[in-house]
């Protein structure tokens, strides 16, 4: 054994978290290339590529510790000078791994979000193709604009319909006047195709919050857009 009695049975006892325990971990030991000792731990639970591990590579006077995951990226490593810190380091990781079970289908979920967001584009991209990357035009800007405040009267009035919670409207209401002021600033600034992608990611939050009140809007407020909104809208609800 490289490392004393003592360091091992301290090492187990930080990987002792609320769910986990060292029993969950793979502990053996090994030299770096410069022949320098370390210590390799793995959740033993993951076959192939390790999905979280922790390579401690002991030096004369100083430790350096590579762990997966880290807090921030996906692999992290620190440089320590101090046992205690080598063993909060360990601590912490057992922590970031315990996070990552916990969130892990709300992680499924953005990614997956981030997925279908980037085949929509592909998708957008292929029905705007016709439109160019010119700005609108000042008559443009205005029935726009128009058209965009008879959409927030209605959507506004089906949402009173749908939400009976108080706070849960109000909360709803202030956030879709956010959105609709923010998307009639930027029809003077963004170009044509790059306001209907703006207008696109709203829809899909609106989507998200509130889908029985854009499919109503499908219905009751299609003909309030222009045509290249209107196909856009369509293709969101479908």
């Amino acid at each position: 054994m490289i490392i004393s009695a003592v360091f091992q049975k301290e090492l187990e006892d930080s990987l002792c978290g609320t769910y986990l325990s060292a029993d969950d971990f793979l502990i053996s030991e090994g030299k770096d290339n410069a022949r320098n000792p370390m210590i390799n731990i793995f959740y033993r639970y993951f076959t192939g590529q390790p999905k979280y591990s922790l390579l401690l590579y002991i030096r004369k006077g100083s430790f350096k510790v590579a762990k997966r995951p880290g807090k921030v990226l996906e692999l992290e490593s620190i440089e320590l000078t101090d046992k205690g810190e080598v063993l909060l380091e360990i601590r912490k990781w057992i922590d970031n791994i315990e996070t990552e079970f916990k969130i892990f289908n709300e992680v499924n979920e953005i990614i997956k979000n981030r997925e279908q967001r980037t085949e929509r584009i592909k998708g957008m991209e292929q029905s705007l193709s016709g439109i160019g990357n010119e700005q609108f035009s000042t008559d443009e800007v205005n029935k726009l604009i128009q058209r965009v405040s008879t959409l927030e009267e209605l959507f506004l009035a089906q949402l009173e319909e749908e939400i009976k919670d108080k706070e849960l409207l109000r909360n709803e209401i202030n956030k879709f006047k956010k959105d609709i002021s923010f998307l009639k600033m930027q029809v003077s600034i963004l170009n044509k195709k790059n306001w209907l992608f703006a207008f696109d990611s709203r829809i899909s939050q609106w989507r998200k919050r509130n889908p029985r009140a854009v499919e109503a809007l499908d219905i009751k407020n299609f003909e309030v857009l222009p045509e290249a909104v209107k196909m856009l809208t369509h293709s969101e609800i479908d």
